[in-house]
């Protein structure tokens, strides 16, 4: 059986990027998930609380949770994320410019400066980074992923579960089917499927407060599963997301040339 490593895993979730009962179908389901899209985009911001959860991998279970927040419009996110309760990876995306640095780096004699983040731009072809993104699905550079998944639901395709209760919010549980064609034109031929089936859960003011995606992996993935929990909230409170003093930039593109 062919493995997925926990790096990989990892980088999957740097670009953050969304129980079946009787249900209802139809276009009020359909004006519903579309309503959620264009209402939480025009809040602006939104804080960030996501879980990624992964089976099948030799090294067992594998749990990554994440915290921070998000600018719709100024597509920008902060999030810092931590794996098995030790390693912590702080991220930042401002327009097509991802930053991260953790402090492990330091410890494993990286050549990474200590407190340096690493700078990769994510509108540049594999050839010249010398990191392949679109097989690490960082290839839509989109902070808000999430919403991009629910504006691709292929029409007629939203279910209706009834209502469940998140962060102290009634919520409409809906299940709709995305066509991966139009999230990113790298998904559908790299991951050899034309869809993938998205669960998400919305309030009475059309706010997207929960969206739980199985993670389309590569076709090389064997037996490996992922799902991919996002949960917002404090829709349109001010957030400050800068870019990192370039005193503290390393490129990868001069350390992967270098």
């Amino acid at each position: 059986m062919r493995r997925v490593s926990v790096q990989r895993l990892l980088w999957l979730f740097l670009a953050p990027l969304i129980v079946v009962a009787a249900c209802g179908t139809g276009p009020n389901a359909d004006a519903a998930v579309q309503r959620a899209v264009t209402a939480t985009r025009a809040a602006g911001t939104a804080a960030v609380t996501m879980h990624l959860s992964a089976t099948g991998l030799s090294a067992g279970a594998l749990e990554i949770t994440a915290h921070g927040s998000i600018d719709f419009a100024a597509r920008r996110s902060a999030m810092t994320l931590s794996y098995a309760g030790q390693l912590q990876v702080e991220e930042r995306i401002i327009g097509s410019s991802l930053y991260v640095r953790s402090p492990q780096w330091s410890k494993q004699a990286s050549s990474i400066p200590a407190g340096n983040w690493l700078a990769i731009d994510l509108s540049k072809p594999s050839s010249t980074t010398g990191l392949d993104l679109d097989q690490l699905q960082l290839g839509n550079d989109d902070p808000g992923q999430g919403l991009t998944f629910l504006a691709a639901a292929r029409k007629g395709s939203a279910q209706r579960f009834g209502h469940d209760t998140i962060g102290g919010v009634r919520t409409t549980h809906y299940r709709v089917k995305v066509d991966l064609t139009k999230v990113a034109d790298e998904y559908a031929p790299r991951l050899g499927k034309q869809s993938a089936t998205v669960d998400v859960w919305i309030d009475d003011d059309d706010h997207l407060r929960r969206a739980e995606v199985p993670l389309p992996l590569p076709k090389d993935a064997g037996d490996v599963q992922a799902t991919a929990t996002t949960d917002y909230d404090r829709f349109g409170q001010a957030v400050t997301i800068e870019a990192p003093p370039p005193s503290q930039v390393t490129s990868y593109a001069d350390l992967a040339h270098g």
